[in-house]
């Protein structure tokens, strides 16, 4: 519901940007890991793009990709800093200030 209720304001910083992605797929309390590409079962409204290097790489491209990913367990969208097709030239830079968790 958060997705459908506030995915216009987010796809101008995550549509068509290749994405990792954090998930969760058994909930908050169990595994999670980050996924930059899907072997297998792709969510509906995800799509794919292999750049010119050869790295796999996934991305949205409106509102109904971004409910897909929320049905898929994910919790956090991380964009690169440029979208397509030049995902080499950035338009915009992100701080992720994540500590330790040694920190206190």
């Amino acid at each position: 519901e958060y997705f459908e209720r506030a995915g216009e304001l987010i796809l101008p910083f995550v549509a068509n940007r290749p994405l990792a992605l954090l998930r969760a797929p058994q909930g908050v309390g169990g595994q999670l890991f980050f996924q930059k590409s899907f072997d297998k079962g792709q969510p509906p409204n995800v799509h794919s793009k292999v750049l010119l290097d050869g790295t796999e790489t996934i991305f949205v491209k409106d509102v109904k990709g971004l409910v897909s990913l929320a049905q898929f367990g994910v919790l956090e969208l991380h964009p690169w800093g440029a979208t397509y097709p030049e995902a080499d030239k950035p338009d915009f830079l992100i701080w992720d200030l994540d500590p330790d968790s040694s920190v206190e």
